[in-house]
């Protein structure tokens, strides 16, 4: 087995010696000795020279005429791989090197060192991803130069992902970093899905399980056919809608940076009227080496957050049959200090909100107010027996 590694040799600089006659008579001399180390022991090989040197000046502070003296090498080497493969996926990363019969894993965000292949050949790596078992090509990494790919993967379904390859050529040693162009992050709590617009499928990726729930890992998303515009669809999961159909938004663009409201639709049949589902879309770049990538949530429009020290329950204005008896079923409740996404039941009707104590079992609802504007309010709750309650409500516009 043949190990490779780049030896970066850099020449420090000399200053002059010097006297410091405060401190004892101290004299620093500079010799020309190569000082050999590896990338990863850079800081600590630091850090113990440091230490020893503190150490010989402690033991030797007794003496006022004592002459100590610091050397320094006036090269450092340093020894590097030949390639460094990065994975700037949210997955894990499969790597295949048919040549020298060399294969790994590398973790979400991790990177692997690679000292099997001739940096001053052409280099082929395989890669696989959970899902994508299949790659047109492999990575080709050319010597010396920075290069730029695109990297061309298929799912069970035989649906394109395209990931793009840049390599970095410093002191003869190459990285090689993975990433995606797009990662698409479903915070929602609904289940959905995407795809190119114009496209007739889904976009790679995505099975059953994403129609019936949310998922937590990132969806690598990339617009793979180059004839249709560069817009993504979205929509609702079939799974929780089987007595409706899920329709497709309105095409989106996903490099703006401002936040984007979108309505989703279930169009129900026999006459009903049809479920809408409001969610908001917000795109940031990625920091660091995620640079390249943009990072786009898709958020529930609406979400309530309960700052006070009782149960909430809350209503849509049209559910609330009697003052005093609520919604023909349990109205939804938040506890103290929690969080809950709000879609409205039925959107034909006023979007208007009432809430009413839930501790408080004579407290009647409240009058309906409006959450889709920013404003501040207070709202007023009387009991069965003449008492008022008092609730402040702030309606704050966060991204999206």
């Amino acid at each position: 087995t043949k190990f490779r590694f780049i030896a970066s040799i850099q020449r420090e600089p000399l200053p002059a010696a010097s006297q410091n006659p405060g401190r004892g008579g101290e004299l620093t001399l500079f010799a020309s000795a190569y000082n050999v180390k590896g990338r990863d022991a850079l800081d600590r090989s630091d850090g113990s020279s440091s230490s020893s040197s503190s150490g010989s000046s402690s033991s030797s502070s007794n003496s006022r005429t004592t002459r100590r003296s610091r050397f320094c090498s006036g090269h450092t080497v340093t020894f590097l791989p030949p390639v460094t493969l990065v994975n700037l996926l949210p997955l894990d990363m499969q790597y295949f090197d048919e040549r020298n019969g060399k294969n790994g894993i590398i973790k979400a965000g991790k990177e692997k060192q690679l000292f099997e292949p001739d940096p001053t050949e052409m280099i082929e790596l395989g890669l696989h991803l959970d899902g994508f078992r299949r790659c047109d090509e492999d990575i080709r990494i050319p010597p010396g130069m920075d290069y730029v790919d695109t990297l061309k993967l298929h799912d069970g379904n035989k649906r394109s992902l395209h990931l793009h390859t840049k390599t970095e050529f410093q002191n003869l040693s190459l990285t090689v970093s993975v990433l995606c162009s797009y990662w698409l992050r479903n915070l929602t709590g609904l289940p959905l899905v995407f795809k190119q617009s114009d496209a007739e499928r889904e976009a790679a990726g995505q099975s059953d399980a994403n129609e019936a729930a949310r998922s937590l890992t990132p969806l690598l998303f990339s617009f793979s056919n180059p004839a249709k515009p560069k817009k993504c669809c979205v929509r609702l999961g079939r799974t929780p809608h089987i007595r409706g159909t899920p329709a497709w938004c309105h095409p989106i663009r996903l490099d703006r940076n401002e936040g984007l409201g979108l309505k989703l639709m279930v169009v129900q049949g026999d006459n009903a009227p049809d479920t809408v589902y409001e969610i908001g879309l917000q795109t940031r770049r990625g920091k660091g080496r995620y640079a390249h990538t943009l990072m786009v949530t898709f958020v529930t429009r609406f979400q309530l957050e309960n700052h006070s020290q009782y149960s909430v329950a809350y209503s849509q204005r049209f559910a609330i049959v009697n003052q005093n008896r609520g919604p023909d079923r349990p109205p939804a409740q938040i506890p103290p200090g929690a969080v809950s996404p709000f879609h409205w039941a039925r959107t034909d009707f006023d979007q208007l909100l009432c809430v009413r104590i839930a501790d408080f079992e004579d407290c009647r609802w409240s009058g309906p107010f409006q959450i889709d504007r920013e404003n501040s309010l207070h709202i007023i709750m009387r009991t069965l027996h003449g008492h008022s309650l008092f609730l402040r409500v702030d309606t704050v516009l966060r991204d999206a």
